[in-house]
């Protein structure tokens, strides 16, 4: 079974900027969570991830050129975009992110809500729309674990 590599997209900074980093840490964390419980199940190492909050303040230590190098690297190793949209509109690097794997033809799963989810480039660029990162988890199962 070869291994699927996930990357958890969504608000860091805008978070960060009002004194409410947790709000993006606490999903990934869920997300993460529930990977390894997926894994579990599977008996497999099915399902691997890049959190982008892990170490996130150091790397603000470096220029924004870098920090977009990491994003492209990581977005490249991954298969997989899973998608907070709280707050995109106050996102660009979700944003970029999010189109980023659109050109490259990869799937992104979101779920959350954010009043640009409608505009035609944003809501194309979806793959699948869930209500929360429980359905994420049942669509992995069932579409990625076969």
């Amino acid at each position: 079974m070869n291994s699927i590599n996930i990357y958890m997209m969504g608000a860091i900074t805008h978070h960060e900027k009002n004194n409410e980093l947790y709000k993006a840490i606490t999903w990934r964390n869920e997300l993460a969570q529930e990977l390894i419980n997926l894994n579990a199940d599977l008996c497999a190492n099915k399902f691997n991830w890049f959190d982008p909050t892990y170490r996130y303040e150091q790397n603000l230590n470096y220029s924004n050129q870098t920090i977009i190098k990491q994003n492209e690297y990581y977005l490249n190793k991954c298969d997989i975009g899973i998608v907070n949209l709280d707050c995109l509109e106050f996102s660009p690097g979700t944003l970029f992110e999010i189109f980023y794997y659109y050109l490259q033809h990869k799937p992104v799963l979101a779920f959350g809500y954010s009043n640009i989810i409608n505009q035609p480039h944003v809501k194309s660029s979806i793959t699948e729309l869930f209500p929360n990162i429980e359905y994420i988890i049942k669509y992995l199962r069932n579409m990625y674990c076969q």
